[in-house]
């Protein structure tokens, strides 16, 4: 009888434990998941900042007159952002003129750079954020599966375009203002990630650090 006692306290005592360690496994595991969305994310919009930190507007501010300067297009210069459907989900697209890959060195090309944030299918059938970049004024181009992802499996990369008067926008271009800015004041970035058949939505604001009208 003591021997039966003592086996049923031990039954009991170690399906406690095991319990325990199952729920620690799982906590364990939730937060590693947790931490690498916030990795992701953080990297990926750390890099779009940086970008457009950078970003290259012309010194002139009478862009309706003139057709080129220093030899290449005005609109080469100016921000777009437009929407698009991939596999059945809409995206937004980025680009602009940008700095941040002017660099000494035979490796990267020197001068400004267009920079393009954009989504496209992976072989897991979600998708990765890309970022491309190509020399303005330059012959030189790459193959689009050449350019580095930023991030891997997304479900939704959005861009709202906020100009000077609040508005929201889904997409811009130098006419979307109708007080004639090239670029917006500020952007609303949002990013969704998936991992382990699971979901998590972040979202940035970024205030942009240059202002140019198209009219003097």
């Amino acid at each position: 009888m003591e021997l039966m006692v003592a086996l049923v306290i031990f039954s009991f005592v170690m399906v406690m434990l095991f319990s325990s360690f199952d729920a620690f496994i799982s906590t364990g595991k939730s937060i590693a998941h947790g931490v690498d969305y916030n990795e992701r994310a953080r990297d990926a919009f750390r890099r779009i900042l940086d970008d457009l930190t950078e970003i290259y507007v012309p010194e002139s501010r009478i862009t309706s007159v003139q057709n080129s300067i220093n030899g290449q297009d005005v609109d080469t210069f100016q921000m777009t952002g437009s929407e698009s459907s991939i596999g059945g989900q809409t995206f937004s697209t980025l680009e602009f003129a940008s700095l941040s890959g002017l660099q000494i060195g035979r490796s990267r090309p020197s001068g400004v750079v267009r920079v393009t944030y954009y989504v496209r299918k992976n072989n897991r059938e979600l998708f990765d954020l890309c970022r491309a970049e190509r020399p303005i004024g330059s012959d030189r181009e790459t193959e689009p599966c050449s350019d580095p992802v930023l991030v891997e499996n997304i479900t939704g990369f959005t861009i709202d375009f906020v100009d000077a008067k609040r508005n929201e926008h889904q997409e811009w271009d130098a006419d979307t203002d109708s007080d004639g800015a090239s670029v917006p004041c500020a952007l609303n970035i949002g990013l969704t990630l998936k991992s382990e058949n699971k979901e998590k939505a972040f979202e940035t604001a970024v205030v942009l650090p240059v202002q140019r009208q198209s009219d003097g």
